[in-house]
């Protein structure tokens, strides 16, 4: 009896440390900034919770909600980053032009001229490519199903053949480059991140402006904190916190 309970007392502790390693603040997306060469975290609102220095102008950033990778074209380089700004590790890639980042399916999608191409964020190795939809992209957004380019139209593609699927208006198409950052913003949602600081919500079925503002930050890069724990971590600690309650009472 002793011993099932310390197990199910297990199982919570373990569901809990990965609810944990989860980021504790607030924040709903990240930035990656020039002008101050940081990465912000921003709530839900686009807004400044706080920030840490890196590398000279990065271009583009991505995380899973407890990493988070930071790109530069200009030194071909990726870091990685924990949501304290602590330098976890750093790679050095053949992305000459870095455009824009994004996890899909546990590989580091970078933008680079004519190629979206696919790394292990870990490693830097080399994994595929795909042809990206126009020369000037300059954001990436995966949706879970579309891998979103945000060009002079924000193009939804099949993450593994390049095909396009969808193609919406980019309603920043009036901020320099039509926009600089590309996030999902909740289901059926994307944000869109500008130099001046201009961001927009916008729907992913037909680019229609949900809700915009200018939190003044030159935002090159954008991503999604993801910041709650994972279905698998709750399913984990919903069976441990069970299991422990039934053993409980059968000892009662």
């Amino acid at each position: 009896m002793k011993r099932r309970l310390i197990l199910g007392f297990a199982s919570v502790t373990l569901a809990l440390s990965l609810a944990a390693a989860r980021p504790a603040s607030a924040a709903a997306f990240v930035a990656s900034t020039w002008g101050d060469n940081a990465v912000h975290l921003l709530d839900a609102n686009f807004a400044n919770l706080s920030s840490f220095n890196v590398f000279p102008n990065p271009n583009g950033v991505a995380t899973d909600g407890t990493t988070i990778w930071v790109g530069s074209f200009l030194l071909q380089q990726v870091s990685a980053y924990d949501f304290s700004g602590n330098l976890l590790y750093s790679w050095n890639g053949g992305f000459p032009n870095l455009q824009g980042m994004e996890l899909v399916n546990g590989e580091l999608a970078i933008q680079d001229n004519a190629n979206i191409e696919f790394y292990n964020p870990v490693t830097g190795a080399f994994i595929r490519s795909i042809a990206s939809p126009g020369g000037s992209v300059e954001g990436l957004a995966f949706d879970g199903t579309l891998l979103w380019a945000l060009d002079d139209r924000i193009i939804g593609l099949n993450p593994l053949t390049g095909a396009v699927v969808n193609a919406i208006p980019n309603a920043a198409i009036n901020c320099a480059f039509g926009g600089t950052g590309l996030t999902t913003a909740g289901a059926g949602r994307l944000g869109l991140g500008c130099a001046d600081g201009n961001w927009f919500v916008v729907s992913s079925t037909d680019g229609s402006v949900i809700t915009s503002g200018n939190n003044g930050l030159q935002m090159f890069g954008l991503d999604e904190a993801q910041a709650v724990p994972e279905p698998a971590s709750l399913l984990l600690l919903g069976a441990g916190l069970a299991g422990a309650a039934r053993r409980i009472r059968r000892k009662a």
